[in-house]
């Protein structure tokens, strides 16, 4: 647990580092900072052994796509895309530890990538990343990860309002994960306006599927995934904790509140929001069917890297320049800076002391006898 904990401390360190002024003026040290974070987000998840709830069936995949021929591969249930990166790995080496190491740096590259082209504060967007487990989340479901890691590309082409560009991510990100095609319609539903009308319908939606959920999954089940059936898949009507969902949720709330004051200073304001709306409702409905808060990954990252930035650097910057005038503003500053730094850090916390996805303890490669 220890090296979460040093691992989160120095991003800390990198992003207040970040927003002095003398560190702020020079790109150079932007780029420090980000490569040095990036570096050791990467070490930490690429060099680990029997860390992680999935780790041990990656193992298992991957030495088997060894010793499989070509066609033998080729009717593998697993997408084309993850086999032929495993296969282009044994190219090189056929140990398993190999995967590990290469699906981080994708990971982790991407998310950077993002980062540093989009936010101001690169290493605040890589710090939140980290803080509400959706780094730990890619040392657990690698495919979806990879998917999703592809997908935050797409995002500027939801914005940009380019449907073939955003379809043929999606499709690519598809050969890591299915489940990509997922996002397909969201390429119209994140372009909603986001106000309350829009917000209380979403969540009217929302409710409604939630308490019809047994019976969709039932059916889901029955005719779409068999393999996926409530006596052979424990995470079909199981859930994961609430609390998860709830410290999302705050950050939300507070991206709600300075909804406006997003909009005016990002371009992403919008789709940024829509996105933490829907990572806040996966993992909600979640918590009746655990495998359905994988879902949020494909909008979580994207808040996680961009928007809590966003809404964090916004917030210290009213108080800073004393734009708000009335007290009923500035308790509402004063709140999404407070609420949304504290339920970035509550989630790591939390997460820590509940082996968020069993990578507690971690254990490195050379630490093997």
């Amino acid at each position: 647990m220890l090296i979460y904990i040093i691992v989160a401390l120095s991003l800390l360190l990198f992003a207040v580092l970040s927003e002095i002024k003398y560190f702020r003026d020079k790109k150079i040290f932007k780029n420090i900072f980000l490569i040095c974070g990036a570096a050791e987000l990467f070490i930490v998840s690429g060099f680990r052994v029997n860390t992680g709830m999935d780790y041990p069936m990656y193992t298992i995949i991957f030495n088997r796509t060894v010793s499989n021929s070509l066609v033998l591969l080729a009717q593998e249930r697993f997408e084309k895309g993850y086999v032929l990166l495993s296969r282009y790995i044994q190219i090189f080496t056929g140990n398993f530890r190999a995967l590990f190491i290469v699906t981080s740096f994708i990971v982790v590259l991407l998310a950077a990538v993002i980062v540093w082209k989009y936010c101001k504060n690169p290493s605040l967007g890589l710090l939140s990343f980290y803080l509400l487990g959706f780094y730990f989340n890619s040392m657990n479901f690698i495919r979806t990860m990879l998917a999703a890691s592809v997908i935050l590309f797409a995002y500027k082409y939801i914005r940009d309002r380019q449907f073939l560009k955003f379809f043929a991510l999606v499709l690519l990100a598809s050969t890591f994960h299915f489940s990509a095609l997922l996002m397909l319609p969201f390429y119209f539903i994140l372009n909603i306006k986001i106000n309350y009308k829009s917000l209380s319908l979403l969540g009217a939606i929302g409710g409604a599927v939630f308490l019809l959920s047994n019976d969709i999954m039932l059916f889901v089940t029955t005719y779409l995934y068999t393999m996926y059936s409530p006596e052979t898949s424990r995470q079909m009507f199981s859930g994961i904790p609430s609390a998860y969902s709830l410290f999302i949720l705050i950050i939300l709330i507070c991206a709600v509140l300075l909804r406006r004051d997003i909009k005016k200073h990002s371009q992403w304001g919008n789709v940024l929001i829509s996105a933490a709306f829907f990572d806040f409702y996966f993992g909600f409905i979640g918590y009746k069917h655990s495998i359905l808060s994988r879902f949020a990954l494909y909008f979580g990252p994207i808040m996680s890297l961009l928007l809590v930035p966003l809404v964090i650097r916004l917030a210290i910057s009213k108080i800073k320049n004393k734009t708000d005038t009335e007290t009923k503003y500035k308790i509402r500053t004063y709140f999404c800076l407070i609420g949304t730094s504290a339920a970035s850090v509550s989630f790591f916390i939390y997460a820590l002391l509940n082996n968020y996805n069993q990578v507690v303890p971690h254990n490195w490669i050379w630490s093997l006898k």
